[in-house]
Protein backbone atom coordinates (compact mmCIF):
# COMPACT_ATOMS: atom_id res chain seq x y z
CA UNK A 1 0.00 0.00 0.00
CA UNK A 2 1.41 3.58 -0.92
CA UNK A 3 1.84 5.92 1.62
CA UNK A 4 0.72 8.98 -0.56
CA UNK A 5 0.62 12.10 2.59
CA UNK A 6 4.85 12.45 1.73
CA UNK A 7 3.77 12.39 -1.80
CA UNK A 8 1.33 14.82 -1.31
CA UNK A 9 3.99 16.46 0.84
CA UNK A 10 6.14 16.51 -2.01
CA UNK A 11 3.95 18.02 -4.81
CA UNK A 12 2.44 21.09 -1.95
CA UNK A 13 6.48 21.97 -1.91
CA UNK A 14 6.84 21.58 -5.70
CA UNK A 15 3.91 23.85 -6.17
CA UNK A 16 4.66 26.71 -3.57
CA UNK A 17 8.15 27.14 -4.95
CA UNK A 18 8.08 31.21 -7.15
CA UNK A 19 8.35 30.65 -10.52
CA UNK A 20 12.32 31.45 -10.99
CA UNK A 21 12.73 27.92 -9.83
CA UNK A 22 11.59 26.63 -13.51
CA UNK A 23 12.14 23.00 -12.13
CA UNK A 24 10.67 19.61 -13.56
CA UNK A 25 8.87 17.15 -11.44
CA UNK A 26 11.03 16.19 -8.11
CA UNK A 27 13.07 12.84 -8.47
CA UNK A 28 14.13 12.54 -4.42
CA UNK A 29 11.94 12.70 -1.29
CA UNK A 30 14.45 12.78 1.38
CA UNK A 31 13.74 12.01 4.99
CA UNK A 32 15.95 12.39 8.31
CA UNK A 33 15.80 9.48 10.37
CA UNK A 34 17.85 7.94 13.23
CA UNK A 35 19.11 4.66 11.86
CA UNK A 36 17.86 4.65 8.06
CA UNK A 37 18.29 0.82 7.82
CA UNK A 38 15.62 0.24 10.71
CA UNK A 39 13.80 3.47 8.83
CA UNK A 40 13.99 1.16 5.47
CA UNK A 41 11.85 -1.44 6.78
CA UNK A 42 9.07 0.68 7.94
CA UNK A 43 9.23 2.98 5.01
CA UNK A 44 9.22 -0.09 2.40
CA UNK A 45 6.08 -1.59 3.78
CA UNK A 46 4.38 1.79 3.90
CA UNK A 47 5.77 2.72 0.76
CA UNK A 48 5.89 -0.78 -1.10
CA UNK A 49 9.52 -0.72 -1.44
CA UNK A 50 11.23 -4.59 -1.81
CA UNK A 51 14.56 -2.79 -2.00
CA UNK A 52 16.90 -0.62 -0.26
CA UNK A 53 20.47 0.65 -1.29
CA UNK A 54 23.37 1.51 1.00
CA UNK A 55 25.90 3.57 -1.19
CA UNK A 56 29.43 2.92 -0.44
CA UNK A 57 30.48 6.41 0.23
CA UNK A 58 34.42 7.46 -0.80
CA UNK A 59 34.03 10.75 0.43
CA UNK A 60 31.68 13.16 1.60
CA UNK A 61 32.34 17.35 1.79
CA UNK A 62 30.20 19.85 2.87
CA UNK A 63 29.88 23.49 3.63
CA UNK A 64 27.31 26.19 5.08
CA UNK A 65 28.44 30.09 3.86
CA UNK A 66 31.77 28.70 2.88
CA UNK A 67 32.64 27.11 5.93
CA UNK A 68 33.37 23.66 5.83
CA UNK A 69 31.15 21.26 8.37
CA UNK A 70 31.95 18.77 10.48
CA UNK A 71 29.01 16.38 9.54
CA UNK A 72 29.15 12.60 8.45
CA UNK A 73 26.12 11.08 6.26
CA UNK A 74 24.46 7.52 6.62
CA UNK A 75 22.05 6.76 3.25
CA UNK A 76 19.76 4.08 2.28
CA UNK A 77 17.89 4.59 -0.66
CA UNK A 78 15.02 3.06 -2.27
CA UNK A 79 12.53 4.09 -5.31
CA UNK A 80 8.58 4.28 -5.31
CA UNK A 81 8.21 4.19 -8.97
CA UNK A 82 10.12 6.83 -10.32
CA UNK A 83 10.85 8.76 -7.08
CA UNK A 84 13.74 8.10 -5.11
CA UNK A 85 13.34 7.65 -1.17
CA UNK A 86 16.46 8.88 0.57
CA UNK A 87 16.63 7.80 4.32
CA UNK A 88 19.45 9.12 6.02
CA UNK A 89 20.84 9.89 9.40
CA UNK A 90 23.18 12.92 10.70
CA UNK A 91 26.57 12.54 13.01
CA UNK A 92 29.05 15.03 13.74
CA UNK A 93 29.02 18.52 15.54
CA UNK A 94 27.56 20.10 12.56
CA UNK A 95 23.90 19.60 11.92
CA UNK A 96 23.29 22.04 9.09
CA UNK A 97 20.16 21.69 7.43
CA UNK A 98 19.37 18.91 8.50
CA UNK A 99 17.78 19.30 11.40
CA UNK A 100 16.05 16.67 14.13
CA UNK A 101 15.08 13.34 12.52
CA UNK A 102 11.90 12.84 12.00
CA UNK A 103 9.80 10.62 14.65
CA UNK A 104 7.92 7.53 13.09
CA UNK A 105 4.69 8.59 14.42
CA UNK A 106 4.53 12.16 12.61
CA UNK A 107 6.63 11.41 9.15
CA UNK A 108 7.97 14.92 7.33
CA UNK A 109 9.61 15.08 4.69
CA UNK A 110 12.82 17.15 4.92
CA UNK A 111 13.50 17.90 1.52
CA UNK A 112 12.57 17.49 -2.20
CA UNK A 113 15.15 16.69 -4.71
CA UNK A 114 15.86 17.26 -8.49
CA UNK A 115 17.96 16.46 -10.30
CA UNK A 116 19.47 19.42 -12.69
CA UNK A 117 22.53 18.75 -15.48
CA UNK A 118 24.17 22.14 -14.13
CA UNK A 119 24.41 22.68 -10.66
CA UNK A 120 26.83 26.02 -11.27
CA UNK A 121 24.53 27.04 -13.73
CA UNK A 122 21.05 26.73 -11.77
CA UNK A 123 22.95 28.04 -8.46
CA UNK A 124 24.02 31.52 -10.15
CA UNK A 125 20.20 31.53 -11.77
CA UNK A 126 19.27 31.65 -8.21
CA UNK A 127 21.62 33.99 -6.12
CA UNK A 128 20.61 36.41 -9.15
CA UNK A 129 17.20 36.44 -7.72
CA UNK A 130 18.57 37.24 -4.16
CA UNK A 131 18.57 33.40 -3.03
CA UNK A 132 21.66 31.32 -1.36
CA UNK A 133 22.01 28.17 -0.16
CA UNK A 134 21.98 26.63 2.95
CA UNK A 135 24.53 24.41 2.69
CA UNK A 136 26.39 22.48 -0.51
CA UNK A 137 28.89 20.16 -0.67
CA UNK A 138 29.69 16.71 -2.78
CA UNK A 139 29.78 13.20 -2.13
CA UNK A 140 31.77 10.35 -4.49
CA UNK A 141 31.66 6.54 -4.39
CA UNK A 142 34.67 5.97 -6.75
CA UNK A 143 37.45 8.64 -8.19
CA UNK A 144 34.77 8.67 -11.56
CA UNK A 145 31.29 8.74 -9.44
CA UNK A 146 30.27 12.01 -8.06
CA UNK A 147 27.29 13.67 -6.76
CA UNK A 148 27.52 17.89 -5.82
CA UNK A 149 24.25 18.99 -4.26
CA UNK A 150 23.04 22.40 -2.48
CA UNK A 151 20.54 22.52 -0.18
CA UNK A 152 17.88 25.69 -0.52
CA UNK A 153 15.65 26.61 2.40
CA UNK A 154 12.41 27.67 0.79
CA UNK A 155 10.35 27.11 3.78
CA UNK A 156 9.47 30.97 4.47
CA UNK A 157 7.43 30.45 0.88
CA UNK A 158 5.92 27.40 1.81
CA UNK A 159 8.60 25.41 -0.63
CA UNK A 160 10.05 23.46 2.13
CA UNK A 161 13.91 22.85 1.60
CA UNK A 162 14.80 21.42 -2.04
CA UNK A 163 18.19 19.56 -3.13
CA UNK A 164 19.29 20.50 -6.39
CA UNK A 165 21.77 17.44 -7.12
CA UNK A 166 24.36 17.30 -10.08
CA UNK A 167 25.52 13.37 -9.95
CA UNK A 168 28.50 12.54 -12.86
CA UNK A 169 29.78 9.03 -14.16
CA UNK A 170 33.27 9.35 -15.84
CA UNK A 171 32.75 13.63 -16.33
CA UNK A 172 28.99 12.35 -18.05
CA UNK A 173 26.09 14.21 -16.57
CA UNK A 174 23.35 11.80 -15.25
CA UNK A 175 20.47 11.30 -13.20
CA UNK A 176 20.17 8.23 -10.63
CA UNK A 177 17.54 6.28 -11.78
CA UNK A 178 17.11 2.97 -10.21
CA UNK A 179 18.54 0.85 -12.66
CA UNK A 180 21.81 2.39 -12.52
CA UNK A 181 21.35 2.08 -8.77
CA UNK A 182 21.46 -1.46 -9.45
CA UNK A 183 23.99 -2.21 -11.49
CA UNK A 184 25.61 0.11 -8.67
CA UNK A 185 25.68 -2.94 -6.28
CA UNK A 186 26.84 -5.26 -9.44
CA UNK A 187 30.27 -2.94 -9.32
CA UNK A 188 30.45 -2.37 -5.44
CA UNK A 189 29.40 1.10 -5.39
CA UNK A 190 25.93 0.26 -3.26
CA UNK A 191 25.45 -2.81 -1.14
CA UNK A 192 21.89 -4.10 -0.95
CA UNK A 193 20.27 -3.81 2.89
CA UNK A 194 18.84 -6.63 4.46
CA UNK A 195 15.38 -5.75 5.91
CA UNK A 196 13.95 -7.32 9.19
CA UNK A 197 10.39 -8.38 8.61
Amino acid sequence: MNDISIIGQAHAQQEALPPEWQLSSFCQIGIVVEDPEAASTHWGSRLGIRSWYRPRLAGYRTRASGVPLDQTLEIVIGYTGRTQIELLSVSGSDRGVFGAPSHRDAPEIHHVGYFVRDIDSRSQQLRDVGLEPSQTGSLWLASNVKTRFAYWDMRETGGGIVELIEQRISGLRIGMPEWLVRLGALTGHFERVQQTR
